[in-house]
C-alpha cells in the first residue's frame, strides 16, 4: 500500500511547518494562508479526545470571527 505522510501533503498544500513537521499556528489557530485555521493533531501530534475538541472550538470561533470581519469590509 502506497502512503503519503499528511506532513508532506501539508507542505505541498502551502502550509508552513514547525520544527516537528506539525502545521505552524499562532495561538488563535491562525496559520500561514490567511483565513484558514486549524487544530487537533495536526498541530501537536496526538492530544487526548477533550483537548483536541477543546482547540477545534476555540478554532471554529476564530473563523467566525474573521469571517464576520471580512464581510464588514
Amino acid at each position: 500500500m502506497f502512503h503519503i505522510s499528511s506532513n508532506s501533503i501539508f507542505e505541498k498544500a502551502g502550509l508552513e511547518l514547525d520544527e516537528i513537521r506539525n502545521i505552524k499556528e499562532d495561538e488563535e489557530q491562525n496559520i500561514n494562508l490567511k483565513g484558514l485555521y486549524t487544530a487537533g493533531d495536526v498541530t501537536c501530534g496526538l492530544y487526548q479526545v477533550v483537548f483536541a475538541a477543546a482547540e477545534d472550538a476555540c478554532a471554529g470561533i476564530n473563523a467566525c470571527k474573521y469571517l464576520r470581519k471580512t464581510k464588514k469590509e
